[in-house]
């Protein structure tokens, strides 16, 4: 049996990711975008903000390490989610070589406008906003999941749509 259980959250901002997150029991979350929020409080710029600093930013190398540090705690954990933006899926597994994957892909074609607007949406509640350029490239590089990179399951997920139309 492995040592880690690793349900890896797949798809682009504003899909219903971290909302997902909130009524689900997991023993450790690994986020990036929930770094980059205490991050961006901590040092007092806008999340948007974030996105516009070059690579090798100091704070941008503070989020990556701290980043770092977060999957460093999750291997003392059994039961992990990642909520993943990016298709970086290959490098988060590469962390629990003996765990089990499931995947949980948040489908979001041809809701690509609504997701801009409900990002837009967000500026007008002072909430986070992924800067719309940054939000495109997100679809444009998404990659689907698929049993080949090592999932034991693949559970595909239109939270977007359940949420809009509640």
């Amino acid at each position: 049996m492995p040592f880690n259980k690793v349900t890896i959250l797949v798809g682009p901002a504003c899909v219903g990711k971290s909302t997902y997150l909130l009524d689900k029991a997991y023993d450790y979350v690994v986020s990036s975008d929930k770094i980059v929020n205490d991050v961006c409080n901590e040092k007092e710029i806008s999340y948007s903000d974030f996105f516009n600093l070059n690579f090798h930013h100091t704070i941008r190398k503070y989020q990556r390490k701290l980043f770092m540090q977060s999957i460093n705690d999750s291997k003392h954990y059994r039961n992990i989610a990642w909520d993943l933006t990016k298709k970086n899926r290959q490098q988060a597994m590469s962390h629990y070589p003996k765990a089990e994957f499931k995947a949980l892909n948040f489908s979001f074609n041809k809701y690509e406008q609504q997701i801009i607007n409900l990002n837009n949406k967000r500026n007008s509640k002072g909430l986070k906003v992924v800067p719309e350029k940054v939000l495109k490239q997100m679809f444009k590089s998404y990659e689907p999941v698929n049993f080949a990179e090592g999932f034991a399951e693949i559970i595909n997920i239109n939270f977007f749509m359940s949420k809009v139309a509640a």
